[in-house]
């Protein structure tokens, strides 16, 4: 892939020294490097709000019955950022099996009904999804509890494809806590599927 696309790297923890936010900064610079526009957002440091507002509540209702409804702002600049990017990578440490809560409430709060679904429009369907996990647990313990057929079936189709989005990758960095920090970073980044040389 030559061409230049536009990409968000999202991130949600508040340790800016974290190996999660090192992951997303070295895939940032890696992007970066490769001749792509990145755009890098911690939930975190921006105080992005994830849990659904009374706002939030009246807009599905309203949306659900087909009437008008204006967003809050938060929601909107995000949806706004979504709709001009070729590109989502979300780094993220794995939670109880799991999204942490400021990822799953960005998902939440952002991808409404009549905009991420529930549209003939498919605003998102052009989007490439790459989903950068950091686990505690190695390959075997994920196996024997088939989290990474749950997890697909939960993120990659319950949410994505619900929206449209075929394109999707989940990269597993397994018992992130051994690893040193540079040389866990270097290994998300490469296996980032935006790369020129399509590494697996």
């Amino acid at each position: 892939m030559n061409s230049q696309l536009k990409v968000l790297v999202l991130t949600a923890h508040p340790d800016p020294g974290s190996l999660t936010v090192a992951v997303a900064h070295t895939v940032v610079s890696t992007l970066s490097r490769d001749g792509h526009d990145v755009l890098f957002q911690n939930l975190a440091e921006m105080g992005f709000w994830p849990a659904f507002t009374a706002e939030d509540v009246a807009a599905y209702r309203e949306l659900s019955a087909g009437r008008p409804f204006t967003l809050p702002e938060d929601v909107l600049e995000q949806q706004r950022i979504l709709a001009t990017s070729d590109a989502l990578v979300i780094v993220f440490p794995v939670y109880w099996w799991s999204l942490p809560a400021h990822i799953k409430g960005w998902l939440d709060r952002v991808f409404t009904r009549g905009w991420a679904y529930g549209s003939k429009d498919n605003v998102l369907g052009h989007l490439k999804v790459h989903l950068i996990a950091l686990t505690g647990g190695d390959a075997g313990l994920y196996d024997r509890h088939e989290y990474q057929r749950i997890a697909e079936t939960h993120i990659s189709h319950g949410v994505f494809e619900r929206c449209g989005i075929s394109q999707v990758k989940i990269t597993w960095l397994w018992e992130a806590a051994r690893w040193p920090t540079a040389a866990l970073a270097e290994a998300g980044a490469k296996k980032s599927f935006l790369k020129p040389e399509g590494v697996s």
